[in-house]
């Protein structure tokens, strides 16, 4: 079978890309030394993400306004590498599957694939006297902000290899961090890394979710 490429949103609030950013606000250097990787080895790794026990890669699909507000409300660290919907659509990307808390004991009975993008919708809650809850119903989990799109895999193992003319752009910390990186993986012997950075298009956002400069990315709110 051969799928056909999305269609297309043309919506104000959605692009054309999603986003993988790399560390989360206090972990920079970590997230710098991810990002790299993810570089260097054309490959992004899946984790197990937060409530759930089955491992994917986690993207956002934020426009560029959300990825800078995401980075200034502290959520993530500016490091991060996009791709098109449709190059991640035809990897095995699709959004995730957004779940009510007093539902959420249905997922356990769902396929891996689906259960590995379930992600739980839940304000909490308070049980009335002589009640026991569980913990998928005391607990809070409100994660709409990050928009987010998962590629199941086993965590530790490879959930999108990509090549170089795969990568929509990457985010970076400032506009010196690409000469400074691209100078420093030349001097260290890492010419095939240092080339690929050198290669594609950034933009810069600042820890502030400031977006400071680009190379060629078109940054509207439509288009991220």
């Amino acid at each position: 079978m051969r799928v056909r490429p999305l269609s297309p949103l043309r919506h104000p609030d959605f692009n054309e890309v999603v986003v993988h950013l790399t560390g989360r606000t206090g972990g920079e250097a970590d997230a710098e030394r991810r990002l790299l990787r993810v570089i260097s080895s054309g490959q992004v790794l899946a984790t197990t993400p937060y409530g759930s026990d089955l491992g994917a890669a986690c993207f956002t699909e934020s426009t560029a306004q959300g990825v800078s507000w995401l980075i200034a409300q502290q959520h993530f660290a500016p490091f991060g590498i996009a791709f098109t919907k449709s190059f991640l659509f035809a990897n095995g990307g699709a959004p995730a599957i957004v779940v009510r808390g007093d539902e959420w004991k249905h997922v356990r009975d769902l396929p891996p694939e689906l259960r590995a993008r379930a992600v739980r919708l839940w304000p909490g809650a308070t049980a009335e006297p002589g009640e026991q809850l569980p913990p998928h119903l005391l607990t809070r989990s409100e994660w709409l902000i990050e928009r987010e799109w998962r590629v199941p895999a086993d965590a530790g193992s490879p959930a999108l290899t990509f090549d170089t003319e795969d990568i929509a752009f990457l985010v970076v910390p400032d506009p010196d961090w690409i000469h400074g990186t691209v100078r420093s993986l030349t001097k260290a012997g890492h010419r095939a890394t240092g080339t690929r950075l050198a290669s594609v298009r950034w933009i810069a956002m600042s820890s502030y979710g400031e977006i400071t400069a680009n190379n060629g990315v078109r940054v509207s709110p439509a288009s991220g």
